[in-house]
């Protein structure tokens, strides 16, 4: 069964999050932000701020998320995700 996440949902989302990080080797695993994160969509934080989109990150190579966000109706757009790690070297 598939229903809406709710607020005690958000420890067990995170453990998957923990999981899914761990494949993925652009992302940092954070139980704390990824918690964050998980409220405020909760909460429609976005959308009582007035924001009239939202945007997804996902590797190009993971088609089984990029399919499922598709049907989800996600859109590819021309913005390029860029990222500068130079700063843990220092």
């Amino acid at each position: 069964m598939i229903r809406p996440a709710a607020q005690p949902d958000i420890p067990t989302m995170i453990e998957l999050l923990h999981l899914l990080f761990a494949i993925e080797a652009d992302f940092d695993f954070s139980a704390e932000r990824q918690g964050r994160g998980l409220e405020l969509l909760l909460a429609e934080w976005g959308v009582g701020r007035g924001a009239d989109r939202m945007q997804l990150l996902a590797d190009h190579t993971n088609h089984p998320a990029l399919d499922f966000y598709r049907q989800k109706g996600w859109q590819e757009t021309q913005l390029l995700c860029l990222r500068n790690r130079s700063h843990k070297n220092k």
